[in-house]
């Protein structure tokens, strides 16, 4: 344990009296509430023993009450606990407490960062807001890895008070704790005070009781998929899904457009949306304000607006307007060269940008996590390997290697009615589930097809198109291709 931060605004406010530095007085406003003690020297904890440590509080003259927020810093990961005792028994000037606070692991995980953070509710993390993405690099971006931001806010939550945030803090972190409900929500590093200026980067916050990384999973599955170029462990539901529940929306998760790393808000109901409507989840600002998304930039929500024109010496204009604006869906114009990319509405081939998730084609693996891919730590968008879908073994016969063949796949499809989805039989443990999830069309950011279709992207490209696996009631395409300014699902596989 290498520091201890103690937090509450109502008792930590006042008359403190430092004994590592022996300075008495009123701490700063950006002090104000928290004691922090650096340089702990706690090591060798084994699991089940215990170390103390002392921190001497004087109160005012009379009882002090409220709850106590410990974060302790264990091996550079900041683990955070509440102790709930002091609103019961009240602070007491010259009274010893003892507060018993157990640490779950030994050896926690250190995590690494990334653009999507799972937190359970009623839980807090501690996120870096100083690092886009995992911290890699993309070719032909020319982005730094490092920002230094002045402030963070929520850009918007499927429910209101979903989370709260914390103050940021001196090191560019910033506690971010989950209520009791499970949702969605996109937070921004502003580069001014109180959410002004540019965004520098945004991140989802997935707040789900779902835990894949744990053995075994908690509230809900991995399962295994084998074909003829390796196996792929994949999530048991869509990025950004809180159920696994077949005909609810709560099961569609979020969709992307293909290369960008901010999720757009699915439909709001399977069978009462129209194509061509704008009707989705709802979504909060953090005054708890419902947003509203209407065609074009009108409305209060997302956006939808037409990729600029782009020239060779600023071919990344519009993926900086993309990292300003995630609330805005950038739709695309035809190109013999582009179709439909958000990237660039200039239909020349070489303002294209195909290693924003991995610079693969499809027919090899691509290079290393990006610092765009929307999955969580440990996971990533799928990929074709060796020219071979990760979907192919959903074929029960030859599929061969064509890109644009309609194949039968061994699903049930006699209840799509009641499960608007295919449910896949033969996956490891079975009955994975795929909802129909519809898309966001890649012309202007509308729903389509919603409850007909599900379209789930890969990180892999094909020309001036991008990879992804496609079905409706009676067919499934694991080779199919698409508009890279289309908003689809992902469904994440783990890194190997």
């Amino acid at each position: 344990i290498s520091k201890i931060k103690i937090e509450n605004p109502d008792i930590i406010s006042s008359n403190t009296y430092n004994l590592l530095t022996d300075k008495a007085g009123t701490p700063s406003d950006e002090n104000k509430g928290t004691v922090t003690i650096n340089d702990v020297g706690i090591t060798g904890i084994s699991a089940g023993n215990s170390s103390t440590v002392y921190v001497l509080m004087v109160p005012n003259e009379t009882a002090l009450s409220g709850s106590l927020k410990f974060t302790f810093t264990v091996d550079g990961e900041d683990i955070t606990g509440t102790v709930e005792d002091a609103s019961t028994v009240g602070l007491l000037a010259g009274t010893q407490y003892i507060f018993n606070i157990t640490i779950g692991s030994s050896v926690p995980k250190v995590h690494s960062p990334s653009n999507c953070y799972m937190i359970p509710p009623d839980n807090s993390r501690i996120i870096p807001v100083n690092v886009r993405g995992n911290g890699g690099e993309v070719a032909g971006t020319g982005l730094s890895t490092s920002i230094s931001p002045s402030s963070v806010g929520i850009l918007w939550e499927t429910s209101r008070n979903l989370i709260i945030l914390g103050s940021l803090s001196s090191d560019k972190k910033i506690n971010v704790t989950a209520g009791g409900a499970m949702g969605n929500a996109v937070i921004a590093a502003y580069s001014g005070a109180d959410c002004s200026g540019d965004i520098l980067w945004s991140w989802h916050i997935w707040v789900t009781d779902y835990n894949p990384d744990e053995t075994p999973v908690e509230n809900g599955d991995v399962y295994t998929i084998t074909n003829t170029s390796g196996s792929y462990i994949w999530m048991d539901r869509n990025l950004g899904a809180i159920t696994v529940t077949p005909s609810t929306t709560t099961t569609l998760g979020l969709l992307y457009q293909w290369g960008r790393k901010d999720p757009f808000p699915g439909a709001g109901n399977y069978t009462g949306i129209s194509n061509n409507t704008y009707t989705s989840l709802p979504i909060y600002n953090q005054n708890g304000t419902a947003l509203t998304e209407e065609s074009g930039t009108s409305g209060s929500g997302i956006k939808h607006a037409q990729a600029l024109e782009t020239t060779l010496s600023d071919k990344v204009l519009n993926l900086r307007n993309s990292i300003k604006s995630p609330m805005t869906f950038y739709y695309g114009v035809e190109g013999d060269n582009i179709s439909y990319d958000w990237y660039t509405s200039t239909d020349n081939a070489d303002l294209l940008n195909s290693g924003l998730w991995g610079s693969s084609t499809s027919e090899s693996k691509p290079s290393g996590k990006t610092i765009f891919d929307p999955c969580p730590e440990g996971w990533r968008v799928p990929y074709f390997e060796d020219g071979i879908s990760p979907w192919k073994s959903f074929d029960t016969g030859d599929v061969g290697d064509s890109q644009n063949s309609y194949i039968y796949f061994p699903w049930y499809s006699s209840a799509w009615e009641s499960s608007y989805g295919r449910i896949y039989t033969e996956s490891v443990p079975a009955n994975m589930y795929y909802p129909a999830t519809g898309f966001r069309y890649w012309g202007s950011g509308a729903f389509f097809l919603v409850g007909v279709n599900g379209n789930y992207w890969l990180a892999s490209v094909v020309n001036s198109y991008s990879s992804a696996a496609a079905f409706s009631r009676s067919i499934v395409d694991p080779y199919n291709y698409s508009n890279r300014a289309g908003g689809f699902s992902v469904r994440c596989v783990k890194e190997k």
